[in-house]
């Protein structure tokens, strides 16, 4: 059975990828430039939807890659969302090719 590596974390009892030594949550910190300290917060996905909401609003609207970026993520979270309350899209009527004559 292979050895369990942990999060080099202080305080961290999560388990490690083992090529970097960080937990899943503290790797995506260090990716998005967050410090790494600090207790790993589990957010309900309603909350992530405030927060990518506010996120959203406070884009800068002159600058159109972070506007759509933000937005994007706004919407990814929103589905995300919807999912967790079993909410389901509707299968689309419409064809692949929208300009075909239906």
């Amino acid at each position: 059975m292979p050895e369990t590596h942990y999060c080099e974390v202080e305080g961290c009892e999560r388990p490690a990828w083992r090529a970097c030594g960080l937990c899943p949550a503290h790797l995506k910190r260090l990716q998005r430039g967050r410090p790494l300290g600090g207790p790993i917060e589990q957010l309900s996905p309603l909350e992530r939807v405030i927060i990518a909401g506010s996120a959203w609003l406070e884009a800068d609207a002159e600058n159109d890659d972070q506007y759509a970026a933000r937005l994007r993520a706004f919407e990814a979270t929103c589905a995300s969302w919807l999912r967790s309350k079993g909410w389901r899209p509707p299968r689309s009527s419409m064809p692949h090719n929208p300009s075909a004559t239906v």
